[in-house]
């Protein structure tokens, strides 16, 4: 699997032109452009003092990179040291590989949820399968025995293998958290765009960019980047 320094360039590539509006109160952060167009828009739940989980993900666009600054975003706008947790159920495939990446990009710091009350016992042939993507290097045929054996979860417990994503929390290095922090704008989002917000959410992860997601940007106005509201205006 390759290091996603590569998508985390992208998605900041063009920075410049869109801008991410993190509301705290609704616990929702969209991504838009300059013609206030919705670009991507994820939802998050906050667990407890310690934690918040990703709820719903959906973007315009398949490898634009909008889902990974999404996260990132979440990552970053979240009070320091926070640990953020893979939504329970995966979306798509598509959201399953950013935590993918998150979980091999070695500055990211993943903290094992075992232990905790975050932590998903719940196992089925789909979780092994998913549990499988953090494992590449093991081969098919051995995957195959270990799962007519029940043994995959002894080599999880064991170390030899990574654990699924969504046992896992992620926080980032400081640095980095503040970098990416800068590039965030505080926002409260008004009804007619938490409903819209919210209808983009409905869609499969495939359709954002589709006609019936413009009729839910219709008479939702978002502002221009150079109209946004402060981090003072905003406290």
């Amino acid at each position: 699997m390759h290091h996603s320094k590569t998508v985390f360039d992208k998605a900041f590539a063009h920075a410049e032109h869109t801008k991410c509006l993190f509301d705290m109160e609704h616990q929702l952060i969209a991504l838009v452009d300059n013609h206030q167009q919705i670009l991507g828009v994820l939802q998050f739940e906050l667990r407890d003092d310690n934690y918040a989980q990703i709820e719903t993900l959906a973007t315009a666009a398949e490898k634009k990179g909008y889902g990974y600054r999404l996260y990132l975003t979440a990552l970053a706008a979240l009070s320091p040291g926070m640990q953020l947790i893979p939504q329970a159920c995966q979306d798509s495939d598509v959201c399953l590989d950013i935590w993918y990446k998150f979980y091999m990009e070695p500055d990211i710091t993943k903290t094992s949820l075992n232990g905790t009350k975050h932590y998903r016992f719940d196992r089925d042939a789909t979780y092994s399968h998913e549990l499988a993507g953090l494992n590449p290097d093991i081969i098919c045929e051995q995957w195959g025995a270990w799962e007519i054996t029940d043994d995959i979860y002894t080599h999880v417990k064991s170390g030899e293998l990574n654990p699924h994503p969504s046992n896992v929390s992620f926080t980032l290095p400081e640095r980095r958290r503040a970098h990416i922090a800068k590039t965030v704008t505080p926002y409260v989002f008004t009804a007619a765009q938490i409903d819209a917000l919210n209808k983009c959410l409905s869609l499969d992860y495939e359709s954002l960019g589709a006609p019936a997601a413009d009729i839910l940007r219709q008479g939702v106005s978002f502002p221009a980047p150079g109209q946004l509201v402060s981090s003072a205006q905003a406290a």
